[in-house]
């Protein structure tokens, strides 16, 4: 299933520069990147943030602690990455 890579609409958007930063300014560049907020789970004192880029199907996790982006990943998958 899903499309050939040929057939994505651009190269995917970065996100790995987004460790390090504060949370507001990150989820901010991720919706001017063109992510969605799929998802958020909150664990203890950790935010994780799910968001989805419809373009180039990115699934990608800000795990987020003390109001900093501590990591950002591509998890691949998501059930509301979609």
């Amino acid at each position: 299933f899903g499309a050939p890579s040929h057939a994505k609409s651009g190269p995917a958007p970065g996100y790995k520069d987004l460790a390090g930063k504060s949370s507001i300014k990150a989820i901010d560049i991720m919706a001017n990147r063109g992510f969605k907020d799929a998802d958020s789970i909150e664990s203890g004192d950790t935010l994780y943030s799910i968001f989805y880029h419809p373009g180039s199907r990115l699934c990608v996790q800000l795990t987020i602690a003390d109001g900093k982006v501590v990591s950002a990943d591509d998890i691949k998958t998501h059930p509301k990455c979609r």
